[in-house]
């Protein structure tokens, strides 16, 4: 993970990570990769919820995903053929600032 507070940016990279799949057995289901990346301050907030007990100051910015995954080898072809593909395009409510 890399981040700068001042300029509101970070980053997370996460590869190869093993979803578990305990049905029947315990396996490993699929291999992850993810890349996220937070940049551009939209607003700063306040929050103090005393019901639950915590407060701060935040800093809301944009969030772009992208996600991959794989079956993995341990899975049987009798399950994987059975799984489902699914891709994700921007969504309706996302805002990008150039």
């Amino acid at each position: 993970m890399q981040f700068d507070l001042g300029a509101v940016t970070a980053s997370l990279r996460v590869t190869n990570f093993a979803i578990p799949d305990t049905i029947p057995v315990p396996t490993v289901g699929a291999i992850v990769t993810m890349d996220i990346e937070w940049s551009g301050l939209t607003a700063e907030v306040k929050v103090k919820d005393l019901v639950n007990g915590f407060a701060g100051s935040y800093r809301e910015c944009h969030a772009t995903i992208n996600w991959t995954a794989t079956r993995s080898p341990d899975m049987p072809r009798s399950v994987a053929s059975a799984m489902v593909s699914f891709s994700a395009g921007r969504a309706p409510t996302d805002k990008r600032v150039e």
